[in-house]
């Protein structure tokens, strides 16, 4: 309790005067809430509507995207059959963490999302070193998330250049200046561009829609010879080496798990949402349901234009789907101008995931969790975002392309390794649930129940152990240095880093997040006199 107030003599005060003048009552209801649940003013403007952020959130997840942007490993543990199949069981399974998170996110609209979910259900006692794991898992997630997706525009780029000119080859290093050259533009875009961002992101979901059609009409209309529905439903491939055809599908569903990575992309802007407690689970929901319904049919209309399927795997651009587009349409004009689309899709998905890891880190900071916190947590009184946390968050992209640079191997082990990250953090919350802390739920205006509540969280967190499990598998065997999954090093070291820290210097300056002792009381008796 001491350190609780601790806690509250280092928070800003807060008092009814620090609600905008002129805000909607929506929002002022959300500001009040957020008071009420973590003891900070509100300093962020709530300019994202329900629609802005469901495009932001699509935008990042863009799930028919993910699934080409990671085609190889489907392809190859499976074919079509692990494209179409894999992606309907896992989006089943996603939608139950999908709606656990609805739930969690309506009761405790804060943009630090699932490490203060977790402070707020743990038992006092476990309450701080479990919040802090679940923050670091969640913020080197999304730094991860935002490099996996930076990396595909030069990898895209150059594609575009060998099939165009097929004597050039592909170097890392020309991937390396792409990549470091666009998340430098991204950051800045999100540091001085933060007026139109929501504008960005509904541009980029009319796009992405539009584009949706266009890519796949334009497959499917111009293929010929198509493949059968027999080849496309029933065909089964396994050029993983692995023996086991079930093994072989089990590790191909990275392909269409990847498609849903970020999915927690709204949750860390809920302080910028309005009527946050209302539009969180509806935008959680609504990114998976679109994301299946274009996911599914991209990943058909790409079965039936698979000409040679040696062909695509082995494609000299290094990129599957541009040799599918030119199976389909042989033109490379042609095949070009519909990854130029697929390229625009990732410039934006990159600005909105740049723009997630830096309010989740931001948020992190304020709860006293980072090194140089009081610096990272600040506002920038212009800008009126957190820049400190877009540049460090940047920093770490840019070191992450020097692991592109200097190993392939490394960097994809990293990529890899971002759906656990993600995943893991949803753990946390979800498996507090399920431990009996239910009771402790604040009320949410999207409840799952006492009954339905822990079944759906049940299978959310079964998925959740199934994916660290088999995820961590190689992808193709025989296993050698050059294509091990690293992703179990990888969380080793994420929680030797944070358990490190937590020792010498979190268990004495983190206690969860920050929360003024009765200010939940002093809020109630200000709105009875209004």
């Amino acid at each position: 309790m001491e350190e609780q107030r601790k806690d509250a003599r280092t928070s800003p005060r807060v008092s009814m005067s620090d609600i905008e003048p002129g805000s909607t009552k929506n929002i002022a209801h959300d500001d009040i809430d957020l008071v009420r649940l973590t003891g900070h003013k509100p300093v962020l403007e709530r300019n994202y509507s329900r629609f802005a952020l469901l495009a932001m959130s699509f935008m990042i997840v863009d799930s028919w995207c993910g699934i080409i942007g990671s085609l190889a490993t489907g392809i190859n543990s499976g074919g079509t059959v692990m494209l179409i199949y894999g992606s309907i069981g896992v989006t089943v399974f996603t939608m139950a963490v999908a709606l656990s998170l609805a739930e969690l996110s309506s009761s405790y609209p804060t943009s630090g999302g699932q490490y203060h979910w977790t402070a707020e259900l743990a038992p006092k006692k476990w309450a701080p070193i479990l919040s802090w794991y679940c923050g670091y898992f969640n913020s080197i997630g999304w730094c991860v998330v935002s490099a996996s997706i930076t990396v595909m525009l030069g990898q895209f780029l150059m594609a575009m250049i060998i099939l165009a000119n097929p004597g050039v080859t592909y170097h890392r290093w020309q991937g390396f200046i792409i990549y470091e050259g666009f998340s430098l533009l991204f950051m800045l875009l999100n540091i001085y561009g933060r007026k139109v961002l929501p504008i960005v992101h509904r541009v980029g979901f009319y796009v992405c829609l539009v584009a949706f059609l266009l890519v796949n009409m334009t497959m499917i209309g111009s293929a010929f010879p198509k493949n059968s529905t027999d080849f496309v439903f029933k065909t089964f491939t396994n050029g993983t080496g692995w023996k086991s055809g079930g093994i072989a599908f089990i590790v191909g569903l990275t392909n269409p798990a990847f498609a849903y990575g970020g999915l927690d992309g709204a949750v860390h802007v809920a302080e910028e949402l309005q009527d946050a407690r209302r539009n969180l689970p509806f935008v959680l929901i609504s990114t998976v349901c679109l994301g299946f319904c274009t996911m599914i049919v991209t990943t058909i209309a790409i079965s039936f234009c698979i000409i040679d399927l040696d062909s695509v795997l082995a494609t000299p651009t290094g990129v599957p789907i541009l040799e599918i587009f030119y199976q389909a349409t042989r033109s490379k004009a042609a095949s070009i101008f519909l990854l130029c689309i697929l390229f625009y899709l990732t410039c934006a998905a990159t600005v909105a995931s740049q723009q997630t890891a830096n309010r989740l880190v931001w948020a992190f900071a304020r709860d006293g969790a980072l090194p140089y916190s009081d610096r990272l947590q600040s506002i920038h009184p212009r800008h009126k975002m957190p820049r400190n946390a877009a540049i460090l968050c940047w920093a770490i992209i840019a070191v992450l392309g020097f692991v592109y640079l200097g190993s392939s191997t490394a960097f994809n082990a990293l990529v890899g390794c971002n759906v656990l990250l993600a995943n893991i953090s949803f753990a946390f919350p979800i498996a507090l649930l399920l431990l009996g802390r239910r009771k402790h739920l604040k009320p949410s205006q999207f409840p799952l129940g006492n009954v339905l509540g822990p079944i759906i969280n049940g299978i959310a967190l079964l998925w959740i152990t199934f994916m660290v499990v088999f995820f961590d598998f190689p992808f193709t065997m025989p296993v050698a240095a050059d294509n091990m999954n690293y992703s179990s090093v990888i969380i080793g070291a994420v929680v030797l880093f944070a358990g490190l820290y937590w020792m010498f210097k979190g268990r004495k300056t983190y206690h969860g997040p920050k929360t003024e002792v009765g200010i939940e009381a002093a809020f109630q008796a200000q709105l009875h006199q209004m």
